[in-house]
């Protein structure tokens, strides 16, 4: 079962995010899967390691008892933070390569900071960091471009995503419910400062909440030129950021 929720406006998202541009690649098969909530659900583990902490809007522990009138368990509530390991945010941008074709670059970065409040209906204090010189692809001559080119990793070390209001995300979710948020919040990426809209599927496993999701940004609204490079024809303007975040109440 799934529930959706669309808050915009005044409420913001953290929604981890990263952009890049691929630069020196060559075409690759079988580029990693898009981000998802079955897997996400696959590669949490209740077992992992303890957090260090982004993204928003489910709950956690065990809840073997539904909360009356759509408050959660108090054993609900608390600050959350990201686990390290399966935690990841990332791009995915197509590229033109001269005499090659079209092909479709990833980047994932596995050093994400993040955490938010729960009290049982409402998220607060959602805020998330990500380190963009840990971006990884599948050419290490790509990652080295981006530390210096487009995103200038080097320059603009991280991007960060706040929210300053809290939002309602209405009853606790029971174990197997699927949550679907559509949230607005602000992005800052390279330096520059935009709003942007995402998509956040969350649900629990066990006593861990499991979010992953999307948004679409253009790199030209936060000024990211694309690289100078023999190899790389062109590269789209539009970048799916994607994430996939396990939460471990702190």
């Amino acid at each position: 079962m799934r529930r959706t929720l669309i808050i915009s406006g005044s409420a913001a998202v953290v929604v981890t995010s990263i952009v890049a541009l691929g630069a020196w690649s060559l075409l690759h098969a079988g580029e990693p899967a898009p981000a998802s909530l079955a897997n996400a659900l696959r590669d949490a583990t209740p077992d992992g390691p303890r957090p260090i902490a982004l993204s928003p809007a489910v709950q956690i522990p065990e809840l073997s008892q539904v909360a009356p009138a759509g408050v959660a368990p108090a054993d609900l509530t608390g600050r959350y933070r990201v686990v390290a390991g399966p935690s990841f945010v990332g791009y995915r941008v197509k590229e033109t390569l001269a005499g090659l074709g079209s092909n479709v670059a990833v980047g994932r970065s596995r050093e994400v900071t993040a955490s938010f409040a729960f009290d049982g209906r409402m998220v607060a204090g959602l805020e998330v960091s990500v380190d963009m010189r840990a971006l990884k692809s599948d050419d290490t001559r790509r990652d080295g471009q981006l530390r210096t080119q487009a995103i200038e990793a080097d320059r603009f070390p991280s991007a960060r995503f706040a929210i300053p209001t809290p939002f309602n995300i209405g009853a606790a979710p029971a174990e197997g419910e699927e949550l679907h948020l559509v949230l607005v919040g602000d992005l800052t990426l390279h330096g520059v400062t935009r709003p942007v809209t995402a998509h956040l599927y969350g649900a629990r496993k066990g006593e861990l909440a499991v979010v992953s999701g999307f948004t679409e940004v253009l790199f030209s609204d936060f000024g990211i030129k694309p690289p100078q490079s023999i190899v790389v024809a062109s590269v789209d303007d539009l970048a799916i950021v994607e994430f996939q975040l396990i939460f471990k109440k702190a």
